[in-house]
């Protein structure tokens, strides 16, 4: 956990903190809250959720007079696919799937 300046500006001052052995990173700034986790374990997910939970929280009753608009979450999830191939599954999220996404 640290404190973070960035360049100076109040946009860019936020609080650091890293967690789950850096699968998780949390950022919480002057006018939002960040949360990454990059190609954290299928475990993790669960832990992940209570932390957002408990973070928005935390933050929330620091002031009475605090509200949220927004956060933002990003999650990077890897598996397979059971039952169809890339193709078909691309397709349902995309008009012009790419060629050679089958699998190798």
């Amino acid at each position: 956990m640290r404190f973070e300046r960035g360049s100076g500006s109040v946009g860019d001052y936020h609080f650091l903190c890293y967690l789950f052995n850096y699968w998780v990173t949390v950022r919480v700034r002057v006018d939002k809250i960040e949360f990454s986790g990059s190609q954290m374990p299928v475990d993790y997910v669960q832990k992940y959720g209570a932390v957002i939970i408990d973070i928005l929280s935390a933050v929330r009753g620091s002031s009475e007079n605090l509200s949220y608009r927004a956060y933002a979450l990003a999650v990077g999830l890897h598996g397979s696919l059971d039952g169809t191939t890339a193709h078909d599954f691309l397709a349902k999220f995309t008009k012009n799937v790419p060629d050679g996404c089958e699998a190798r």
